[in-house]
């Protein structure tokens, strides 16, 4: 199984240990705002400035930003903590890969107002976005 869907696997693995703890309530809200961010995401009329902008400003944003740092938080322990160096590196590489280059820095320099927005900009936000979609509709 290559790197990437290792990823994709513990993402989703991620997103449904997340979700299943959520309430209907929050469940929805969450869907609402993953949603609607996928929306603002694929808009080709907007700039990325444009986008990060929009999707900073998405209402139930606190739930994303939770969705996000527990997410990283179960892929970190599976993903680095758990890995030999050699598979540690290959993982730096694809995270460099999916990223925009030196801006994966600014995602945990910049505080999550600004780290959710730009992380869902990369293939890995799309990842996670379309895991909590999927995983959301299944339950409700």
């Amino acid at each position: 199984m290559s790197a990437a869907e290792q990823f994709k696997n513990l993402t989703r693995d991620a997103v449904k240990g997340f979700i299943s703890n959520l309430s209907d309530e929050e469940k929805q809200k969450v869907l609402n705002w993953s949603e609607r961010a996928v929306v603002i995401r694929t808009d080709n009329t907007l700039t990325k400035k444009e986008k990060l902008t929009a999707l900073s400003q998405l209402e139930n944003s606190e739930l994303a930003i939770f969705l996000f740092s527990k997410i990283a938080t179960a892929l970190k322990n599976k993903i680095w903590t758990n890995q030999s160096w050699a598979r540690r590196l290959g993982f730096v590489g694809l995270a460099t890969g999916i990223s925009f280059g030196g801006a994966a820095v600014g995602i945990a320099t910049m505080g999550a107002g600004i780290g959710v927005p730009l992380v869902l900009m990369t293939a890995a936000g799309g990842v996670v976005l379309g895991a909590a979609i999927d995983e959301i509709k299944k339950e409700i």
